[in-house]
């Protein structure tokens, strides 16, 4: 893969990761994964985020190339 591809992949990943740990290490409802016997619950607060700065590094980086 392409250097562009990886840079929001990876910041859109990391940014998910801090999010959920933030979430754990505070005790943030809306940022937590939780697993319990029966269910699963994922916040979707931190998947948005993630997919937001994924879209603007890309972004970020296209103009770059093109100036």
């Amino acid at each position: 893969m392409k250097k562009t591809t990886w840079i929001p992949l990876a910041a859109g990943v990391a940014t998910m990761a801090a999010l959920f740990l933030l979430g754990y290490l505070a005790d943030l409802p809306y940022l937590m994964f939780k697993i319990g016997r029966s269910n699963i619950e994922v916040a979707f607060f931190p998947i948005i985020v993630g997919f937001i700065v994924s879209f603007v590094s890309e972004k970020a980086l296209q103009r770059k190339k093109i100036s």
